[in-house]
Parts: structure tokens; C-alpha cells; sequence
């Protein structure tokens, strides 16, 4: 996929309740990730999956063993293209306790290139989520689609739209989408990412829930990840069958567009590594909580009140009287250094920290960066 897309404001994101707004069953499970870069590597080794292709036929091979190896039950999903060539979506569930259903989805079809940003970068982050999702007893079932033909149509998930159940159809909560979340290197903007709501497209009715999840899927990369979310529109990627069908949607996009995006230099020279380590975790956090993991279904965004930024000058933040906690991005608790109505962080290494503070009377979550020391 490849879009081009006008100014967006950056949109200050709602936090959560003290008691809420880091989680520890979800930060335990963020550190047993693992490098993506094999999956890449294995993505890029298989060519240019186009329409008819072996490389195609071989990815879809890769990605079924793959998924099965995890111990999920997977199929193969069989379409007939236009061209009169036959495709395959690869398909897994794992089955939850409750009845709802939610799609996450991500095509490996790529064109004139090995495609490992778009979309050998979803695939990968599919992939792991699977992985360690397997194990986590979720609430909703999570339906895992490796779409074929994406890039001339979204014939793969039309496909899967058109042949949903009946029953399938009346407890699937919405559709999450991953397509070119890799970043590219050295990109002016590679601390942004775009959540992807519905606005309008076929049908207005989606909008709301759209709303709704995007905002929770922006929370979460704000809690659990360095990147800031964005507010973007859903347009051009599989997720757009879905929502024509009525469905909810949200989704995932870099924030800069790689410029080798339907190229052969579409490679592993060009994307960034640590962005896309970023985005993983940002998904899987929000899995964890949209799936109802136990010991995340208290995560639940309420009582909430702006985030405020604060510059750090010479090492220090001016602050009142306030009590304060300040915890790194993964919500480890870091020591408190005062000196008088202002906070000492030169101690902390460079990175983004949040700020708990509270007067007495009102909690503020505070959010800061210290670059270097």
C-alpha cells in the first residue's frame, strides 16, 4: 500500500486512572517479544509475491507452517482471482472463552519487489502476536488472515467478507488492520504512527465504534510504546471490505511513506528495525486488552484527564509542591530527586518517562523525554 496524505494534527491523548494506566500482565508480555528480523529475512528471501507467483505460492506455504508450528489451527483459503489464478488467504484462530470475534489482518501479496515493508512489516508483527497470544487464554477469539491480492484490488479479503457466516458476522467486533508499519530509516518523523480510524467511506454507521477503538488503540502505543499516536483516515488496504460489509474497523500505517514502496529496493537496507519493534509492542498491548486477557480486563480507560508535556531545562522540571512518581516506558518506578519546587532528571538515561503526580485534590499524568545527560 502507498498513500499520499495531507497535514494531520497531533491530537494530545487521554491517559487513565493511576490504577490503570500501566499494566503489568501486558508489560510482562511486551519483554518476551521477539526480533522480527528472521521473519524479514524470510520474507525478503522469497521474492516478489506477485499475482500467479511462485514466490507468492511459497510465502503462503512459509506463513501456514509457521502459524501451525505455534500450535494454532490454521487453513488455507482458497479464491479465484479475476486473472483466473487461484489464491490463498492463510487463515488461523484462537479460540477464546467468550463468543465475540475479532479479525486481525495483513496481506503478504507485494508488487515489484520483495515487499518487506509493505507488508513483510505486518506480516512479521502478525506472526509474533500469534505467537504469544497462544498462550494467554483471551476472552474474544482472535482470527489471524494472511490476505493474498491485496495490492490490485483487496481480493483477498473481499473474498473472506463475502463468505463470512452468518453467525461469524454477529460476533465479530471489528477488524484490525496491519499494513507498512516498518517505518523507513532515518525518517524526519520515525517517533509518529497512525492509528487508522473510519471516517465516512462507504457507510457512515461504522464511524463511532471506529472512534472508539481507534482512541483505545491510540492509548495504549501512548502507554506502551515511544511512538506518539496520530489520528489518521482509513482508506486503501484490507480493511476497506470489511467496512463497505458494515463491520468495525481500525488499523495501523508509518508515518512517513517509504519512498521504495513498490520497488525492488522495498528491503531490510531501508526499514527501520526499531520503529517496527515499537509498533509490535503497541499492537500486542492492544490485543492483550481488546482480547480480555486475564489480569488486563481492568484496563479499562475511565476517569481520564489530559496528558501534560513538561520540557526538561538543565536537567530540571519546574513543578509545584505536588507528590510525584516517575516511571520509565516500561513502567518501571525511577527515584525521585527534588530540589525545592523543581525535579532533578539528569540522573535518567535518555529516553521518554511518565509522571505521576497529585496535589491532593487532582491526579496529573505528566509525560517527558530527556535526550542525553
Amino acid at each position: 500500500m502507498i498513500r499520499v496524505l495531507g497535514s494531520i494534527a497531533l491530537i494530545l491523548i487521554s491517559a487513565l486512572a493511576h490504577a490503570q494506566w500501566l499494566n503489568q500482565r501486558i508489560i510482562s508480555e511486551l519483554s518476551k517479544t521477539r526480533s522480527l528480523i528472521p521473519h524479514l529475512e524470510k520474507f525478503q528471501e522469497l521474492g516478489i509475491k506477485e499475482n500467479g507467483s511462485q514466490a507468492l505460492e511459497h510465502t503462503g506455504n512459509w506463513l501456514f507452517s509457521e502459524l501451525e508450528s505455534y500450535g494454532i489451527r490454521t487453513v488455507y483459503d482458497s479464491f479465484l482471482h479475476p486473472s483466473g489464478k487461484w489464491h490463498r488467504n492463510i487463515i488461523a484462530e484462537i479460540p477464546g472463552s467468550g463468543s465475540d470475534l475479532i479479525v486481525l489482518g495483513a496481506h503478504y501479496d507485494t508488487r515489484n519487489g520483495p515487499g518487506v515493508d509493505d507488508n513483510g512489516s505486518g506480516i512479521s508483527v502478525l506472526l509474533e502476536i500469534a505467537r504469544i497470544m497462544r498462550t494467554l487464554s483471551p476472552s474474544s477469539s482472535i482470527r489471524f488472515m494472511c490476505f493474498s491480492a491485496e495490492e490490485d484490488g483487496f481480493w483477498g479479503s473481499k473474498h473472506v467478507v463475502e463468505s463470512i457466516t452468518a453467525a461469524d458476522a454477529s460476533r465479530l467486533k471489528f477488524m484490525f488492520n496491519l499494513d507498512q508499519i516498518g517505518g523507513f530509516k532515518g525518517a524526519a518523523d520515525s517517533d509518529k504512527i497512525f492509528c487508522e480510524r473510519d471516517e465516512g467511506n462507504t457507510t457512515p454507521l461504522n464511524d463511532q465504534k471506529s472512534a472508539r477503538i481507534t482512541d483505545t488503540l491510540a492509548r495504549m502505543f501512548e502507554l506502551y510504546t515511544t511512538l506518539t499516536p496520530v489520528r489518521s483516515r482509513a482508506y486503501s488496504s484490507d480493511y476497506i471490505p470489511f467496512e463497505a460489509a458494515g463491520f468495525a474497523i481500525t488499523g495501523l500505517y508509518e508515518s512517513t511513506d517509504n519512498p521504495y514502496t513498490h520497488s525492488i529496493r522495498d528491503s531490510l537496507t531501508y526499514l527501520d528495525s526499531g520503529y517496527l519493534n515499537e509498533a509490535l509492542k503497541g499492537c500486542l498491548a492492544a490485543m492483550m486488552h481488546f482480547a480480555g486477557v486475564p489480569g488486563v480486563l481492568s484496563n479499562r480507560f475511565e476517569h481520564s484527564s489530559n496528558v501534560h508535556y513538561y520540557a526538561v531545562e538543565n536537567g530540571m522540571i519546574r513543578l509545584g509542591d505536588q507528590k510525584i512518581s516517575i516511571f520509565n516506558s516500561v513502567g518501571i518506578e525511577q527515584p525521585v530527586i527534588r530540589n525545592g519546587r523543581s525535579l532533578t532528571v539528569s540522573h535518567l538515561t535518555p529516553g521518554w518517562y511518565w509522571l505521576w503526580l497529585n496535589d491532593g485534590n487532582e491526579t496529573r499524568l505528566g509525560r517527558f523525554h530527556v535526550i542525553g545527560n
